[in-house]
């Protein structure tokens, strides 16, 4: 796809090897070329220098533009859109859609239903792993730990957004943040020795080795051990 992607870069190119002055007044044509060119590898030359003309183009073009065109340009030149959260870049289309001349008031309405929906989908969602977060008493037992929940809910939600895939960001969602617990075991509480030690256990998976573990050790592992048994 990327090789054809420049093929069609190639086409807005003068004798000269530059991109078109033809282009510089239409605004759709320069944002949508720009998110486009995000598409490619960073060793295509022809891409990273659309880039470099079509950002130039845009900001110079913010103070005459449309205004319902403004926010949709300043979002993409601050993160591209292929590079954007699906549900944030939904809610934030939403308010700009609103304000179009030409808005179709029952599409309008229907995108903020579906918004609303999935959200309260979510929203259930990190209730579940916040309980079960909580249920394991780790903030009673291991201080020390952090609590990243919702980061870890926000990251599978960016990589699994369908509403399909709900069981998904759940068992993602809990895996995620003993990851996290695993590392400041390791970087931040364990001494040499108790870490080999957890170390050999976790590499051996037998709950008949955990009492080698001091208690917090014991505590974790049986957590991190029932947790992927049930998953």
């Amino acid at each position: 796809m990327s090789e054809h992607l420049a093929d069609v870069f190639k086409r807005f190119l003068d004798d000269n090897g530059d991109f078109q002055e033809c282009l510089s007044n239409n605004v759709k044509a320069l944002l949508s070329l720009y998110e486009a060119a995000y598409l490619g590898f960073p060793s295509e030359d022809i891409l990273e220098k659309a880039k470099t003309f079509l950002r130039v183009q845009l900001e110079s073009l913010i103070c005459k533009m449309d205004p319902s065109l403004v926010l949709m340009v300043r979002n993409a030149l601050e993160i591209p859109l292929v590079r954007r959260n699906d549900r944030l870049e939904a809610r934030n289309f939403i308010k700009i859609y609103d304000k179009y001349k030409l808005c179709n008031q029952k599409l309008l309405d229907f995108a903020k239903f579906d918004f609303n929906i999935l959200q309260s989908i979510h929203q259930e969602e990190v209730q579940i792993i916040s309980e079960w977060w909580k249920g394991l008493g780790f903030s009673k037992h291991l201080p020390f730990l952090r609590d990243r929940i919702v980061e870890s809910y926000f990251w599978m939600l960016a990589t699994y957004s369908e509403p399909c895939y709900s069981h998904a960001r759940v068992i993602l969602s809990k895996v995620m943040p003993l990851v996290v617990a695993t590392d400041d075991i390791y970087d931040v509480y364990g001494t040499l020795e108790e870490l080999e030690l957890f170390t050999n256990v976790i590499e051996r998976w037998d709950l008949d080795k955990v009492s080698m573990l001091p208690e917090y050790m014991q505590r974790f592992f049986l957590v991190l051990y029932n947790t992927f048994k049930e998953i």
